[in-house]
């Protein structure tokens, strides 16, 4: 045998010519490797902390490119039916949905500019990508809320579904932002939704080449209205009866809360919530 060679050793005795007793010895012997992994548990951490930042940050990343994706997905759906629609609108029934940073006013008396500013970034950021992950339309941004469409981007339904799975969503959201404001000492912000749903017209609204495409009509209206009734029944979102109707169809839990008079209605309309 040469000095190269590295041979599995074989132990024999006449009680035990398999060689079990002295491989159960062996066995005994403690695993080198394993023991130096373990004194060096400690030294382990500071990288192990390392990588899971760099998890982060990739998934940080990967979440920007993602959002990056939808804008560009949507802007190209929009401007595609845009192209698609005469001058004169198209009629769709659609949901519309309303949503508004409650308290606004004393909020911007009690922070600076430039912090109300990084608040409603945060706060509206938020809000628009659970309208976008549930296949919604940002129609437009409004001070310190949004309007959103849904059923809009494809023709799979009229938009309640995706609208209610939003609103879930945005009450997640909400509380993930006042969780970290409460982390730095600041004060939770809170929302008000209303969701509508009905005809519109959309259409290009604007300049020749500078227009947008939007959501024309008293569904708009009444959306935009229910959204201001939430204080009222001290509650953070409100569905329409039409808006409802859908979502029992669905199997969507809801809690009614009665009659409300809106602004422009001849009639009292019955209005939910998320139960």
């Amino acid at each position: 045998m040469g000095w190269g060679e590295n041979p599995t050793p074989h132990f024999s005795t006449d009680s035990d010519p398999g060689g079990r007793a002295a491989a159960k010895s062996l066995s005994q012997v403690p695993n080198v490797a394993a023991l130096r992994k373990r004194d060096a548990g400690n030294h382990a951490i500071p990288r192990d902390v390392a990588g899971l930042r760099q998890l982060v940050e990739d998934l940080r990343e990967q979440n920007a490119q993602l959002a990056r994706q939808v804008d560009q997905l949507q802007a190209a759906l929009t401007a595609a039916r845009a192209q698609a629609t005469r001058q004169t609108g198209e009629r769709r029934i659609v949901t519309v949905l309303f949503a508004d940073l409650r308290d606004s006013t004393p909020l911007a008396e009690d922070l600076s500019a430039e912090n109300m500013i990084e608040l409603l970034n945060a706060y509206l950021g938020a809000l628009a990508r659970c309208v976008l992950a549930e296949g919604g339309m940002v129609d437009k941004f409004l001070g310190d809320g949004l309007m959103a469409v849904f059923g809009v981007l494809d023709d799979s339904g009229e938009g309640a579904d995706g609208a209610a799975r939003a609103v879930i969503q945005m009450r997640r959201a909400v509380q993930a932002l006042n969780d970290t404001r409460a982390a730095t000492g600041e004060d939770s912000v809170s929302f008000g939704v209303g969701v509508h749903t009905g005809e519109v017209v959309f259409g290009p609204v604007g300049l020749p080449g500078r227009s947008d495409y939007t959501a024309i009509g008293d569904t708009v209206n009444t959306a935009a209205r229910l959204s201001g009734l939430c204080r009222e029944f001290g509650v953070d979102a409100i569905f329409s009866n039409e808006t409802a109707a859908r979502l029992e169809l669905s199997g969507m839990a809801l809690r009614e809360l009665g009659s409300a008079s809106i602004r422009g209605k001849a009639r009292a309309m019955t209005v939910s919530t998320l139960a």
